[in-house]
């Protein structure tokens, strides 16, 4: 035990003068005695897992393949491209019903869905027919021709490769590549999937699939059907549209090393096209819409006319596709794969509407033209391949080899 004084410093204030005395004050203070821990020994404890892939939003699904982006079986870590994929669960959480708004979810991809080319993309500085569509990793034609308004509920996923694919797809591939899968079979516990919504603008979506195993261990199955109907889009009066999607498909299999799969897959769209609003003189606009369209004769946007479709009475858009294949998939040997896909693919296609319009300033009425064509389409096709998975030496070897082909029949009644 020790003892030390410590002198603290008090102020008096005399006469508006201060004065500091330093009293003493003693302190006591004892050390803390310290006591020395004999040390102990913890158990080793090792600790094992793998980290969960993420799905759905916020995904990279690099883990994931994209039969479309290469033929090898690569996933997306292995691609040297840039590559997103939006799977079924991602577009089901930020709610989007259509391929188009599924498609525009993407970074760095533009859809328009003009009248006479719906879902239409653009990327990397091109569009149209630059940019390939395929289903299920299967060129139909050109782009401008096959891509149609269509439900996401039957897609599996779409897969969105950025960047030259001429390589693989050889013509029209030079901004990059959209391939749409639809759900398949799979092997599995049988199960039923469920979705209904309304919206503004009386929307109205359902969906409905079941997938799984059937009686015996070697036949698989599964079938989605999607409905949806709108009264308008954005607001537009007369602009009513409908899709309704069918696809479906059997997968045997025959064996350990051999499997084939039927599958047979129905779509339809119908809407009213909407070509914009046409432009009116000042003096006859008695609600202007100022600021947002102008010209130098006059010309501006009545706001009475800025929800209103000017097609005629009879318009009409529409198509029905039908699509049948036929997978059969060969392991002869543990590094050999032989695949071969044969299809057929039909649609029936018609525009029927006026496309411009002009405020005739003698008469006050719209001037409009008149257009009608129709596209009979027929596909045939087969692809077979054969890859071998086999190292050199202790360096991983894959090679792919093939032959595709394709014969299109089109059609123009009108």
């Amino acid at each position: 035990m020790s003892s030390r004084k410590i002198f603290p410093c008090a102020a008096f204030r005399i006469g508006g003068v201060c004065v500091y005395v330093l009293l003493p004050f003693p302190v006591l203070g004892a050390e803390d005695e310290r006591r020395e821990e004999e040390p102990s020994t913890v158990p080793e404890v090792l600790v094992q897992g793998q980290r969960p892939l993420p799905k759905g939003t916020g995904s990279l699904s690099l883990q994931e393949e994209s039969q479309g982006s290469s033929r090898l079986g690569l996933t997306l870590r292995e691609i040297p491209a840039s590559i997103n994929i939006i799977s079924q669960q991602t577009m089901q959480e930020l709610g989007l019903r259509t391929v188009s708004k599924a498609i525009q979810a993407a970074p760095c991809v533009t859809v328009s869905d003009h009248p006479v080319s719906p879902g239409a993309f653009s990327m990397r500085g091109f569009s149209g027919n630059q940019v390939r569509v395929l289903f299920d990793g299967l060129s139909l034609g050109l782009t401008g021709f096959v891509t149609r308004p269509r439900d996401s509920w039957n897609l599996d996923r779409i897969e969105i490769l950025k960047g030259p694919a001429s390589v693989l797809y050889g013509e029209g591939a030079v901004a990059g590549m959209v391939n749409l899968v639809t759900k398949r079979p799979y092997r599995g516990t049988s199960g039923t999937d469920v979705s209904i919504s309304y919206g503004s603008f009386n929307t109205v979506r359902a969906g409905l699939g079941s997938g799984g195993t059937l009686g015996t261990d070697k036949l698989h199955y599964r079938i989605d059907g999607s409905y949806q109907n709108a009264d308008s889009v954005m607001g537009v009066e007369r602009t009513p549209y409908t899709l309704y999607n069918l696809t479906s498909g059997l997968l045997y299999d025959v064996s350990s090393r051999l499997n084939v799969e039927l599958s047979f897959d129905i779509a339809h769209d119908q809407s009213k096209p909407y070509w914009g609003t046409p432009l009116a003189p000042k003096s006859f606009s008695t609600d202007p819409k100022n600021g947002v369209v102008s010209t130098r004769d006059g010309r501006t946007i009545d706001d009475r006319m800025l929800r209103k479709n000017f097609n005629v009475q009879d318009a009409d858009m529409s198509a029905l596709t039908t699509w049948t294949k036929l997978k059969v998939a060969w392991q002869p040997t543990d590094f050999i794969d032989v695949r071969n896909q044969s299809y057929y693919y039909t649609a029936k296609r018609e525009w029927m509407s006026a496309e411009t319009y002009t405020f005739n300033t003698g008469t006050a009425l719209i001037d409009r033209d008149r257009f009608q064509v129709e596209h009979e389409q027929w596909v045939t096709g087969d692809r077979l391949e054969l890859q071998v998975n086999h190292p050199i030496g202790r360096f991983r070897n894959r090679f792919v080899s093939g032959i595709d082909f394709n014969y299109t029949n089109f059609n123009r009644p009108s």
